[in-house]
C-alpha cells in the first residue's frame, strides 16, 4: 500500500481506461456520406454494415469500457476485403481499426472511423503431420482446441473459449503451458497480413522477416491486418 501510493503514474491512459472518463461518441466526418457511397466489398471478399443496418451492432465489440461505434463495418471474408476496406480508409483519411475476435480489453478494436471485422474468416486447416496448421484471423481459442484435440495437439495459449487466436498471439499469448512450451507468439511461424497501404504480405523467417520478428507480440497488433496466422503445435502428451 505504501509503496503504491508513493509512485506517480508518468504514462498516458487510454480514455477507455479511465475510470471516470466521458464516454466516446463518434467523430463526425464532413461530408461523410458521400465517401460511404464509394466504400464497396464485391459479394465474395465480404460485405459493408452501416448503421441501422440489420446486424450492425451484432458486430460491435462486447467491451463496455468503450462507447466509440464506427461509421462502417467491413465484415470480410477474405484477405482482398480487408485489403479494399484499407485502402478506402486511406483514400479518404478515415481511422479504421479491427475486429479479429474477442473484446479487446484495451478498446483497441473499437473507433470512430471504419471497423475491418474478420470474424467470419475462421477456418482451421491442420497439417497433423507436421504438427501445423493455418488458422484464419477470426478463430477463436475453443474451436481451435476443439480441433487439435483430436489430433492430440495443442497450444500454448490462455483457457479462455471466447478469446481470438490473432489478437492473443500478436500480443504476446500467455497460457499455463507457457512456462515449457513459450508464449503464443513464440509458435507462430508465419502471416497473411494486409499493410498500412492495402497491399497484401507474407511474413516468416524467410519471407519479410523484420515484419515476422515484429508481429511476434510487438507494438500492440499495430503493423497491419493479419488475417491469417500459421502455427506449430505440440502433442498435449508433451
Amino acid at each position: 500500500m505504501p509503496l503504491l501510493s508513493a509512485l506517480s503514474a508518468t504514462a498516458p491512459v487510454l480514455p477507455s481506461l479511465q475510470v471516470d472518463a466521458p464516454p466516446q461518441t463518434p467523430v463526425a466526418v464532413e461530408g461523410i456520406n458521400e465517401p460511404l457511397r464509394e466504400l464497396v466489398i464485391p459479394a465474395g471478399d465480404g460485405n459493408v454494415l452501416r448503421p441501422g443496418d440489420p446486424g450492425f451492432n451484432d458486430l460491435l465489440p462486447f467491451n463496455l469500457r468503450t462507447t466509440s461505434r464506427p461509421l462502417a463495418i467491413v465484415q470480410c471474408l477474405t484477405a482482398n476485403g480487408a485489403s479494399l476496406a484499407v485502402k478506402w480508409a486511406r483514400r479518404h483519411e478515415i481511422a479504421h481499426c479491427t475486429h479479429a475476435g474477442g473484446h479487446s480489453y484495451e478498446g483497441f478494436s473499437s473507433c470512430s472511423g471504419l471497423m475491418v471485422d474478420v470474424r467470419k474468416m475462421n477456418g482451421i486447416a491442420i497439417d497433423a503431420t507436421n504438427e501445423t496448421a493455418r488458422l484464419g484471423a477470426g478463430c477463436l481459442l475453443g474451436d481451435i482446441a476443439v480441433a487439435l484435440f483430436k489430433h492430440s495437439l495443442a497450444l500454448p495459449a490462455g483457457s479462455c473459449r471466447p478469446v481470438g487466436v490473432a489478437g492473443l498471439a500478436l500480443g504476446g499469448g500467455h497460457g499455463l503451458s507457457s512456462r515449457k512450451f513459450g508464449l503464443t507468439c513464440d509458435n507462430l511461424i508465419s502471416a497473411h497480413i494486409v499493410a498500412a497501404n492495402g497491399d497484401e504480405l507474407d511474413a516468416s523467417v524467410n519471407e519479410n522477416p523484420d515484419l515476422f520478428w515484429a508481429l511476434r507480440g510487438g507494438g500492440g497488433g499495430n503493423f497491419g491486418i493479419v488475417t491469417e496466422l500459421g502455427l506449430r503445435f505440440t502433442p498435449s502428451t508433451a
